[in-house]
C-alpha cells in the first residue's frame, strides 16, 4: 500500500470514528434529555394557573365553576394572533401546537375528577395513573382542596417527532461532513505524500548511481526539514564522489610519473645505454617517492576506517619544539632559509602521540621550506591562547590566494595547479596533518596573503594537556 493510500485510509478512519461517535451520541442524547420535558412543561403551565383556580374555589367554597374554567383555559389561541412556526424537514413539527394547552383537569384533594375539558373522564372517577405525574396541588388556607392537571401539545408524541427531526438533521449534517471530509482528504493525502514520493524517487536514483538535482523545499515542517537534510546528503555524496574520482585520477597521476621514470631507467639499463651506478640513485629516489605515496595513502585509509590509533604519552611541549627546530635547521640552511623558533614561557605539557604530532609538524615545515625562497624565514612557535594550546609554522613564501585557502587540507589539492610533483609534493601532507590533529581532538587551519607568506595553525584543547 502506498503512503498516499495509507494516509487517506488513516484520515477516513479518523473521520468515520469521530463522526460515528458524534452521530451515535446525538442519536441517543436528545431522547434521554427530553423524556421528562412533557411533564415539566405541563406542570409549569399548571403552577401559573393555580392562583386562578384557588380564587374560584375561595369565592364559591367548592368547585362548582371548575367546568367553565377548564374550558376557558383549554381554548386555543385565536387564528388571527397565532403565529405558525414549524421546525424540521417538511414542516414535521408544529411549535404553535406544541405550546398550546390541549387539556385541563381538576380533581378533588383525593384525586377524583371534578372537571375535564376534554370530557373524556366522568366526574368522581379517579385520575388515571398516567396523568398523576402531571398534577400539582391546589391549597386554600393551608388545606389541600384539589389538584390541577394541564396537558399541552408538548407531549410524548411531540417529543418523538422532535427527536426524529433532530436525528434527521444530524444524519444530514453527518453525511455532508463526511462528503466534505472525503473531498478534502484525497488532496491532503496527496500533498503530504508528494514530497515523500519525491524523496523515494531521488533515493532510488542515487542508489542506481544516478545524480539527483536538489529537491524543492516548499514546507517548513518535518517533511521540509527532511527534504533539506536529503539535499545536504545528496550534495555531500556528490562531493564525495567527485573527490573519489579526483583522488583516483590524482593517484594515477602520482604513480605514472615515478613508474615512467623507472621504466625508462630499466629500459636504458637493458639496452646498455646507461651504467648501473648512474641509474641506481634515480631508481632509489623514485622508489622512495612511491613508498611515501603508498604510506600516505595507507595512513589516510586507516584514518578513514577509524583504525588509526594514537599512543598517547606525556610530552614536554618546549622540548618537543626545540627538537623539531634542531632537526630542521640544517635543511633550512641548505636552502638559504633562516629557521627561527619561539615559545611562550612555561608551556604546559601535552598528552599526545609524539610520532604522529612530529609527522604533523614535519608536513607543515616541509611545505613552508618548499615554498620559501632563499633569504626567507620560517618561524616555528608555540603558546597558550584561551582554552587552547597553539602551535604554528609561519613562512615568508609566495602565499596562497584567498579562494584556495579553504581547500588546502583536501587530498591532492594544490593551490598552484602548475606545480610539478617534484616541487608541489603529492598533495596528501596537509590532509594527513588534518586527520592526525583531529585524532588529538584539535583543529588545524591556515592564514595566508599573496606575496607575504602563509601561517599554519594547530590548536589542541587544554583538556588534552596533562
Amino acid at each position: 500500500m502506498t503512503l498516499r493510500a495509507r494516509l487517506l485510509s488513516s484520515f477516513l478512519l479518523v473521520i468515520f470514528i469521530t463522526l460515528g461517535s458524534v452521530v451515535a451520541y446525538a442519536w441517543r442524547a436528545p431522547f434521554m434529555q427530553l423524556q421528562d420535558a412533557p411533564r415539566f412543561f405541563s406542570r409549569q403551565y399548571a403552577w401559573r394557573f393555580t392562583p386562578l383556580l384557588i380564587d374560584a374555589y375561595a369565592q364559591n367554597g367548592d368547585w362548582r365553576t371548575a367546568a367553565d374554567l377548564v374550558q376557558t383555559l383549554s381554548q386555543p389561541i385565536p387564528a388571527a394572533t397565532a403565529e405558525p412556526a414549524t421546525i424540521g424537514p417538511a414542516q414535521l413539527i408544529d411549535l404553535h401546537t406544541a405550546f398550546t394547552i390541549q387539556r385541563v383537569l381538576v380533581t378533588t384533594a383525593e384525586g377524583y375528577i371534578v372537571a375535564d375539558s376534554a370530557r373524556e373522564l366522568a366526574a368522581d372517577t379517579p385520575l388515571p395513573p398516567t396523568l398523576q405525574a402531571y398534577a400539582v396541588p391546589l391549597a386554600h388556607n393551608g388545606q389541600a382542596v384539589g389538584q390541577l392537571v394541564v396537558i399541552s401539545g408538548f407531549d410524548e408524541e411531540f417529543v418523538r417527532l422532535l427527536v426524529v427531526g433532530f436525528r434527521r438533521l444530524v444524519a444530514a449534517v453527518g453525511l455532508l461532513a463526511t462528503a466534505v471530509a472525503l473531498l478534502m482528504s484525497a488532496p491532503l493525502a496527496q500533498r503530504l505524500a508528494h514530497p515523500v514520493q519525491q524523496l523515494r524517487t531521488a533515493a532510488q536514483a542515487i542508489a542506481h548511481g544516478e545524480t539527483s538535482a536538489p529537491l524543492p523545499i516548499t514546507r517548513t515542517d518535518e517533511i521540509g526539514q527532511l527534504t533539506a537534510s536529503f539535499n545536504e546528503m545528496t550534495a555531500a555524496l556528490a562531493h564525495q564522489k567527485q573527490l573519489r574520482q579526483q583522488m583516483m585520477a590524482d593517484v594515477a597521476h602520482e604513480l605514472r610519473t615515478p613508474l615512467s621514470i623507472l621504466q625508462l631507467e630499466v629500459e636504458a639499463l637493458a639496452d646498455g645505454l646507461q651504467a648501473a651506478e648512474t641509474a641506481v640513485p634515480t631508481l632509489q629516489t623514485e622508489i622512495r617517492a612511491l613508498e611515501r605515496l603508498i604510506n600516505d595513502l595507507r595512513l589516510l585509509s586507516l584514518a578513514d576506517a577509524q583504525e588509526l590509533h594514537l599512543e598517547l604519552a606525556p610530552l614536554d611541549t618546549a622540548d618537543f619544539l626545540a627538537q623539531i627546530a634542531n632537526a630542521w635547521r640544517r635543511p633550512a640552511a641548505a636552502q638559504g632559509v633562516q629557521l627561527a623558533w619561539e615559545a611562550q614561557a612555561d608551556l604546559p605539557p601535552l598528552l599526545a602521540d609524539e610520532g604522529r604530532l612530529y609527522q604533523v609538524m614535519h608536513n607543515l615545515l616541509s611545505n613552508a621550506l618548499r615554498y620559501t625562497a632563499a633569504g626567507g624565514t620560517v618561524r616555528l612557535g608555540g603558546g597558550v591562547a584561551g582554552a587552547e594550546l597553539l602551535l604554528w609554522v609561519a613562512d615568508t613564501g609566495v602565499g596562497i590566494a584567498a579562494e584556495d585557502v579553504p581547500h588546502l587540507f583536501e587530498r591532492f589539492y594544490r593551490a598552484d595547479k602548475s606545480r610539478r610533483r617534484e616541487t608541489g609534493g603529492s598533495g596528501l601532507g596537509l590532509a594527513i596533518a588534518k586527520r592526525l590533529v583531529g585524532l588529538h581532538g584539535g583543529r588545524i587551519w591556515a592564514t595566508s596573503e599573496l606575496g607575504r607568506g602563509t601561517t599554519m595553525w594547530v590548536a589542541l584543547p587544554l583538556d588534552k594537556i596533562v
